[in-house]
């Protein structure tokens, strides 16, 4: 036979007698336990919206603290947590660096940038690839290992350059980065050259 723990015993006697005042409560004056339910609803609910707004806040901060403060570019400009889709979608035509700060790539990238920082010609959003979740990756075709420029237009993606195909980067990223927004150049270029 079975033993029952004595534990188990006294927390099932505990929550016996739990419900079973909830329920003589109920019966003596509904309305105010009604009331009660609600604002514990309420109480609820808002505990975990607060959850949810404070967990965007600390991790925005902790990118601020950690990612941008050390980024000394002129060249990148931050995009706020949870902020990339609205920023693409409302830009008419926008240039966003997308890259995980850890990789080895990233930092000669961004060494190459801070020295010829004067050639470019436009400024580079940076949203940095910290907090991806795998719609993000998917939805942008993107790779934790990868340093990816991408331009859109009118929110959508109309050119990609990929820091880790480049051969000589410290000579060939900045004129590469100037010619991003030149999309339908490239375009029209190949389209010539098959129709010949």
């Amino acid at each position: 036979m079975d033993k029952v723990n004595p534990q188990n015993r006294h927390f099932s006697f505990w929550l016996s007698q739990f419900w079973l005042n909830i329920g003589t409560r109920l019966k003596k004056n509904p309305k105010k336990s009604v009331f009660y339910s609600l604002f514990s609803l309420f109480l609820l609910l808002s505990f975990f919206y607060s959850l949810l707004y404070f967990r965007t806040t600390i991790r925005q901060s902790q990118l601020e603290v950690l990612i941008f403060q050390p980024n000394e570019s002129n060249v990148l400009e931050p995009i706020s947590y949870n902020q990339l889709d609205s920023t693409v979608k409302s830009a008419k035509a926008i240039s966003v660096l997308l890259a995980n700060p850890a990789t080895e790539n990233y930092q000669k990238m961004l060494a190459i940038l801070n020295d010829q920082e004067k050639e470019v010609n436009r400024k580079i959003y940076f949203y940095p690839l910290v907090y991806s979740d795998s719609t993000l990756l998917e939805q942008y075709q993107l790779s934790l290992e990868e340093v990816t420029f991408v331009f859109f237009e009118g929110g959508i993606e109309k050119n990609r350059l990929v820091f880790d195909s480049l051969e000589q980067a410290e000579t060939t990223l900045i004129p590469e980065l100037n010619r991003l927004p030149m999309w339908n150049l490239k375009n029209d270029a190949k389209e010539n050259e098959s129709s010949d």
